[in-house]
């Protein structure tokens, strides 16, 4: 059941800023975007840190200080890989 949760959590925060992104234009949608994946992914592991608070480490204070930019990158990622699938053809 803790797989299934796991999966579900990472399905939602890495889907939900492609959804933002693609649906709002400009740099709006990015910065939503990597707002929300900023935000869902420390949900997440307290989520996943609630049962188990001994497994704790560094990871969630580094992800405070420096998730904002990797969620800035996937989202201008994602709005890259739009850009060469529009302009493919």
């Amino acid at each position: 059941m803790e797989l299934a949760k796991n999966i579900l959590l990472a399905l939602l925060s890495f889907g939900f800023p492609i959804f933002l992104v693609l649906r709002i234009r400009g740099w709006r949608g990015i910065a939503l975007g990597a707002l929300s994946l900023w935000v869902l992914i420390f949900v997440s592991s307290e989520i996943g840190f609630a049962d188990r608070p001994e497994d704790r480490g560094i990871g969630s204070g580094m992800w405070v200080v420096t998730g904002w930019l990797v969620g800035l990158m996937y989202c201008l990622a994602v709005r890259g890989v739009q850009f060469v699938l529009r302009f493919r053809k």
